[in-house]
């Protein structure tokens, strides 16, 4: 799966990241494990012709799962067979609304459980802990990954991830450790005053295989190439920077760094 990530780092903030406002959950009951789900399978049941082209099944859907903030699922797979066994409109503060599974899905619900045959591709367990959130649960970076592939709701294949190879640098935990590092690398003594100025230099620092930054490019220069070149310099210099895994393999993670030069920080670093 291909993911476009942006994580931004402003010199004197921390990274900024999205907190997850979590509005659906879905858990997978396997065995005696309760595991978190970090996909919606309901998703494609409202997109099946039988649902999408007939008005009043469609209605009768999605005001069964309305008048809440999200909902909450609970799937079972049993003999490689995926079920969903409990549905609830989640309402906020702790109270769950449980959803008629018989009224809801009535051709396929049996047993007080419904036959999920309409999941297709992949469902994504995490394993262990967060280590990087980009912006949703599922495309963020974890421990481990199991990922199970279904078709017609049958398990076909499953595969497990192990992404310990994560690392995050001294520099992306503390937006102070970042700043004093590079403020205290550019050489100043090429840099011209710039009276009451200051002057911003975008790039970006792209993340790969090793803990080290990949490539430095430009994402918008300022009017004054020696601070952008002493930019550059300096953030190629960076002895270490974030790798992060997915499905057991480095995936390369952008981000943005916004360079300010002025006369202050000039005043506090130039040695």
């Amino acid at each position: 799966m291909n993911r476009f990530k942006w994580c931004f780092l402003v010199v004197f903030l921390l990274p900024i990241t999205a907190r997850a406002t979590v509005t659906d959950a879905n858990y997978l009951v396997r065995g005696d494990d309760t595991l978190r789900l970090l996909t919606y399978p309901l998703v494609r049941y409202a997109q099946l012709a039988e649902v999408r082209d007939d008005s009043a099944r469609s209605q009768q859907f999605y005001e069964a799962l309305s008048g809440g903030i999200g909902t909450i699922g609970y799937w079972e797979l049993s003999h490689d067979t995926l079920y969903l066994t409990r549905l609830f409109v989640y309402k906020g503060s702790g109270v769950n609304l449980p959803v008629d599974l018989a009224l809801l899905f009535p051709n396929r619900y049996s047993g007080g459980k419904v036959r999920a045959d309409w999941v297709e591709g992949e469902l994504m367990i995490p394993v262990g802990e967060l280590i990087h959130y980009y912006g949703t649960p599922a495309n963020s970076s974890y421990e481990g990954e199991i990922i199970l592939t279904m078709k017609d709701g049958t398990l076909v294949k499953e595969e497990q991830f192990d992404n310990s190879g994560n690392y995050q640098s001294r520099f992306t935990k503390s937006a102070r450790v970042f700043h004093e590092y590079l403020y205290s690398h550019i050489d100043w003594s090429i840099i011209p005053n710039l009276g009451d100025k200051k002057v911003k230099v975008f790039l970006q620092i792209i993340a790969g295989d090793r803990p080290r930054p990949d490539s430095v490019v430009f994402l918008k220069k300022s009017y004054y190439p020696p601070l952008d070149q002493e930019a550059m310099h300096v953030l190629k210099s960076l002895p270490e920077w974030d790798m992060y895994y997915r499905r057991g393999k480095p995936e390369p993670v952008p981000w943005m760094v916004t360079v300010v030069f002025d006369e202050k920080t000039r005043r506090e670093y130039a040695r």
